[in-house]
């Protein structure tokens, strides 16, 4: 996605725009409400959406308060990591400063890059997400930039005092304007930075509009650090007030702060529940779902409005997911180490998701017990989404328990992510014929605990990966002759061998049903044969969509 609408908009919009002006024959006669309609379908793609601006000046009035709703959004997924784009995006929000907040940008020694002309729109009135990290980001870049602080590419920058108060500047001035100008704030990201915290703190609880801007919030980030936690405190203190109505919030990293528990308290319609701890930390962090002042209880109360629920590094006793009887999404992430054994995990046998649809868990260091899972899995039939990945399976030839109660009970997979054995075709087999929305299938071999050790240990394994990697043309034979209609991608990981004979027969099984598919490996795959010319080939003949090798794990 580009970020090239930043300095180009206020080029652009720097121009005089009459509202009322007619369009041009040349234009397409939409309504508004049919241009809304369009332009919100296109809320992610900046590059049509910035198109549809320069359309003509009617287009461009509807279409710019989408797409400078949340500027953040583009900058963070452009790919670009250019800086011309985040001082742009600053520069076009302080030239829309009311003269008093640039005179104390002047007084502090900052001076903004020359602009010909005013910008026409007020761009802080479309605001409607604030994602407070990015905004510190982009700002420490302007300043440099003002300043004439260059960077060289891999240094670390270094913020003295003297640049670090006009930072502080510059936010506050535009914290302050965002929340005197924006209607409302739909989105709130508060989860990191090391200055912002402090100024938004202080911002909402001294600007009047700030209460009927924040009144609508639905989804809401948090998270402190030891210099942030008395800021972090206050946010959530004034929100509680402010703020009734979130849907979704998110709390990286957890700090379990007494004003945290209150605001999801006062919540009428909390639906999504996000709590991770640090990537950084140790093992997972052992916190009390019991204590009936903090945050964790509080949710347990509000279980059976949850619909999706993600935990992450953090201990989580399983018995409670039975309250959760509204969970369509359960996602646990680097979840039990060697501390959370069997006989905790037993108890996710007795737990009935009946409207789950996603379950997702991965922890590559855990060990995990696929009966199980299996026996949850039996439990809950309405499953659209299963990824299990761990590189510490206790019982590994259990994947076929596993697959086979996936065909048996979940008719309406789409996708299947996780271990199977050369062994497991009678279960393959099944899964095929009785799940025939099947879109995914990521497989990966399953690996006991003691195979993941000697792997990684064995010296007379070093010299020689090639016999230690489980052989997928068995697998991909049975696939190849099953011919799964639905099929729109296949990956592969964590050590198959595959020839190149047995993928082309893949694939000209994929032509006679006129099925393209896609193909993704990562690095641990081995191939034996011609597989870059086949790749090649199929890929013009248009039957191979996709042939990328990818890092995932």
């Amino acid at each position: 996605m580009s970020t090239r609408i930043i300095p180009h908009l206020h080029w652009y919009h720097s121009r005089r725009i009459n509202p009322k002006r007619v369009i041009t024959n040349s234009t397409p006669i939409l309504n508004e409400h049919c241009l809304i309609r369009i332009f919100e379908l296109l809320a992610e793609d900046s590059n049509s959406l910035f198109c549809c601006a320069l359309v003509s000046r009617f287009w461009c009035i509807y279409a710019l308060p989408i797409l400078w709703r949340n500027p953040w959004f583009y900058i963070k997924n452009s790919g670009t990591g250019s800086d011309r784009w985040r001082t742009g995006l600053i520069t076009t929000y302080v030239a829309t400063l009311p003269q008093s907040s640039k005179d104390i940008l002047s007084r502090a020694g900052i001076k903004p890059p020359c602009i010909t002309k005013n910008p026409v729109f007020d761009y802080s009135c479309f605001l409607k997400g604030l994602h407070i990290c990015s905004l510190e980001v982009h700002v420490i870049f302007w300043i440099l930039l003002v300043t004439g602080v260059t960077i060289e590419n891999g240094r670390v920058i270094v913020i003295n005092p003297t640049l670090r108060k006009k930072i502080f500047i510059v936010i506050q001035e535009l914290m302050r304007l965002f929340f005197r100008k924006s209607s409302v704030l739909y989105n709130l990201n508060a989860g990191s930075g090391i200055i912002v915290p402090e100024i938004l703190a202080n911002v909402i609880t001294e600007i009047p509009e700030a209460k009927k801007v924040l009144k609508k919030l639905r989804t809401f980030t948090c998270g402190s650090t030891v210099n942030t936690t008395k800021f972090m405190a206050k946010i959530v203190s004034t929100l509680s007030n402010y703020s009734r109505n979130i849907q979704q919030l998110e709390i990286h990293p957890y700090e379990d702060i007494n004003e945290l528990s209150k605001l999801i308290n006062v919540q009428k319609y909390l639906s999504t529940i996000s709590m991770e701890e640090n990537l950084t930390s140790g093992n997972i962090r052992q916190i009390s779902w019991k204590n009936t002042n903090g945050a964790p209880y509080e949710i347990i109360k509000k279980a059976q409005f949850i619909t999706r629920l993600t935990i992450g590094r953090m201990y989580f006793p399983i018995e409670e997911l039975s309250n959760f009887v509204n969970l369509e999404e359960l996602i646990l992430s680097s979840f039990g180490d060697q501390d959370y054994p069997r006989s905790k995990w037993i108890q996710l046998t007795g737990v009935s998701l009946k409207k789950l649809k996603l379950f997702y868990f991965c922890s590559v260091n855990s060990t995990i017990y696929l009966d199980i899972f299996a026996n949850f899995i039996k439990n809950c039939k309405k499953l659209q989404h299963i990824i299990i990945h761990s590189h510490k399976l206790s019982d590994p030839k259990n994947s076929g328990l596993l697959i086979d109660n996936i065909a048996q009970y979940c008719p309406d997979i789409l996708l299947y992510e996780g271990p199977i054995l050369q062994e497991n075709i009678k279960e393959l087999t099944k899964l095929l014929q009785s799940c025939n929305k099947l879109k995914s299938l990521h497989l990966r071999p399953s690996k006991g605990i003691s195979d993941t050790i000697n792997q990684a240990t064995s010296p007379s394994n070093q010299g020689n990966t090639t016999d230690r990697k489980m052989n997928f043309d068995v697998i991909l034979k049975e696939i190849t002759e099953k011919q799964p209609q639905s099929l729109h991608n296949l990956r592969i990981s964590d050590g198959w061998k595959i020839s190149a004979e047995a993928f082309e027969k893949f694939l000209e099984s994929r032509e006679k049903i006129s099925r393209p598919v896609c193909f993704y490996w990562n690095p641990t795959v081995h191939f034996t044969g011609k597989m870059e010319e086949v790749c090649k080939m199929y890929h013009r003949y248009g039957v191979l969509r996709q042939y990328v090798s990818h890092v995932f794990y």
